[in-house]
């Protein structure tokens, strides 16, 4: 905790959390923010919550298809995810696949499952009767 409130150039915040919180940032709750962030440190507090819980994702969008990543366990999928406590979802960091280690979207399909497939069918299909109903 103490390297994500450092790089969030927020370790004033570290010995409240410790003495109130005892060192756990999940327990961190809206009306202590208010107290003791001002408006632009409170998102980044919120992200690092978010990230220390499970529930910080990453957004981007491969051609048309939309997708999310798991910034904890670094899974994507391709629906939004289900709505949960202290839940962030921000766009993709900008040269984030090239530090990180984690393979694009895009690289991560060496393996097509069925339903991969089968929604690309469908897709084409879609595109097809869509142009022929413009004729």
């Amino acid at each position: 905790m103490e390297e994500e409130l450092t790089s969030a150039n927020l370790i004033h915040l570290l010995s409240d959390i410790n003495n109130e919180f005892d060192g756990d940032v999940t327990k961190v709750t809206d009306n202590w923010l208010s107290d003791h962030c001002g408006g632009l440190q409170i998102p980044r507090v919120q992200t690092i919550i978010a990230k220390a819980s499970g529930n910080l994702w990453y957004m981007g969008k491969t051609g048309s298809n939309k997708w999310w990543l798991n910034a904890t366990t670094k899974e994507y999928q391709y629906m939004p995810p289900a709505p949960a406590q202290n839940m962030v979802c921000v766009p993709v960091p900008d040269g984030f696949f090239n530090a990180g280690g984690v393979p694009s979207p895009s690289e991560n399909n060496t393996e097509s499952s069925r339903a991969t497939k089968n929604w690309a069918k469908a897709r084409s299909k879609m595109k097809t009767v869509q142009a022929f109903k413009k004729r």
